[in-house]
Order: structure tokens, then C-alpha cells, then sequence
């Protein structure tokens, strides 16, 4: 079993970290009423979140790591009857949106670290490791941290996306040079601290809609999902006319 008071403890002291009122006290929902956690990729209190995360991870015996980008991972203790069983990575990600909701993100992250900790406690087989990624939300591109994490590569030249009032309109490099991270390596999926082997992923999410909640369900597994992408995008049309004194058949 977990524990859920220490969860909730969990989630509620990051919630802390960025939350609006002390730094943005202008920040309001439509309902004039000041709420949410502003907590941007690789600002001072991103960086700080992702450290005490690290440090309950460390408590539990799991040995954490950060790259370049802030992404972070702490490796269970594994089996040692079997030091080649597959794990599962669990996690999501711990950067808001300004003004973001307290859970996104951050249920996926404590609830994989509670999960770790339960294993430990009960002497089980800690064949768990938690992935934070990094700039989920979009700060400096799409999916910064996870897109890495894969492989894909990142410009180091985009530039903050986020509110001046909120984060700084700087480049995602100087903003790894500001958190002192620039001689960091960046991870890789099936290397360093992601070598696995894992047999699969698993994150924990908010919903983000009322589906469950009208229909009164606690939790659901997600069996598929759509994605919008607008565009816009200009056309130049020509149009050509002629004359005949023939009428069409």
C-alpha cells in the first residue's frame, strides 16, 4: 500500500513552489480569483521543484541525476535476485503553464516517486524509475524535454515563449547557462540513467475535462486520444478569364 497522506503532503508542498500569489499576485482565473502555480521551464522555481523531487527520491534510496535541460530521473534499486529484470519508467512532468493547475503534471511525478517508496518500504523489488521532463509546456518549443529524451533534437536558440511578467524573454541556452547546467550531458533514452531495459511507461494525469467527474469514476485508463494543431497559412490565387464568341456545348 501507499501512503496517502505523505502523497498529499508531497503534492501540496510543490504546489508551494511558484505558486501564484507570491510571485505573480495580478495572476487570476476568469473568475477574478488568484489561483494556479507559475512555475516555467528552467525558471529559479522550476529548478528548485525539481530538486526537492530529487531529494525525496534520494530519501527513498534512488540514485537521481539531471541533464543539460533540466530533465531528471531517479533510478530505483532494481532486483538484485535479477539485475537484468525489466522496469517500468513512470513520471511526467513538474514545469506549468503560468497560472497552471497544481496537478498537471505534478500527480504523474509524486504519484511515481509514492509508487518507488511503497516498493521500498515493503521489500519489494524497487524495478521502478521515475522520469521529470523538462519544458512540457511549451516554453521553448514543443515537448522539449521528452523529444530529447527520444532523440530529436533541440534549439538551443528558441525563445521563451512565456509572459515578459512571468519568465524572462530569453533562449532556451542562455537559460541553461542562467541554472548553472550547461556542462550537464543530455539523456538518452536506453543510456546512462534511462539504460532500462523497460518494458513499458506509465503516467499518472489530471483530466483535463469533467467526463469522469459527471459520471462519478475515480480513475479510467486512457485508450486513445486526439491532438489540434492550428496553422495559418496564406494562399496567392490567380485567376485567368477568356472571351469567345461561341457558346459552351
Amino acid at each position: 500500500n501507499i501512503n496517502p497522506t505523505r502523497l498529499m503532503e508531497d503534492l501540496h508542498h510543490l504546489r508551494s513552489i511558484g505558486a501564484a500569489e507570491p510571485y505573480v499576485p495580478e495572476a487570476k482565473g476568469g473568475d477574478g480569483v488568484k489561483k494556479g502555480v507559475i512555475r516555467p521551464a528552467l525558471t529559479p522555481q522550476d529548478v528548485e521543484a525539481r530538486k526537492w523531487l530529487m531529494q525525496r527520491c534520494e530519501e527513498s534510496g534512488m540514485e537521481t541525476s539531471m541533464d543539460r535541460l533540466g530533465n531528471t530521473v531517479c533510478v530505483g534499486s532494481g532486483d538484485d535476485a535479477n539485475p537484468t529484470r525489466p522496469r517500468l519508467l513512470a513520471g511526467s512532468h513538474s514545469d506549468t503553464q503560468p497560472t497552471g493547475g497544481w496537478l498537471d503534471g505534478a500527480l504523474g511525478v509524486v504519484f511515481a516517486i509514492e509508487a518507488a517508496r511503497a516498493l521500498k518500504e515493503h521489500g519489494l523489488p524497487q524495478v521502478l524509475d521515475v522520469v521529470n521532463f523538462n519544458d512540457e509546456e511549451g516554453r521553448f518549443g514543443s515537448l522539449v524535454g521528452s523529444t530529447s529524451i527520444c532523440g530529436g533534437n533541440i534549439d538551443m536558440g528558441s525563445v521563451s515563449s512565456s509572459p515578459e511578467g512571468v519568465a524572462p524573454r530569453l533562449t532556451l541556452g542562455e537559460e541553461i547557462r542562467n541554472r548553472d547546467l550547461q556542462d550537464l550531458p543530455l539523456f538518452r533514452l536506453g543510456d546512462g540513467p534511462l539504460k532500462g531495459p523497460y518494458f513499458g511507461y506509465f503516467e499518472a494525469h489530471i483530466e483535463q475535462g469533467r467526463r469522469l467527474e459527471r459520471g462519478n469514476v475515480d480513475v479510467a485508463a486512457v485508450t486513445g486520444y486526439s491532438g489540434e494543431l492550428l496553422l495559418r497559412r496564406r494562399f496567392l490565387c490567380y485567376f485567368s478569364f477568356f472571351c469567345c464568341n461561341r457558346p459552351f456545348p
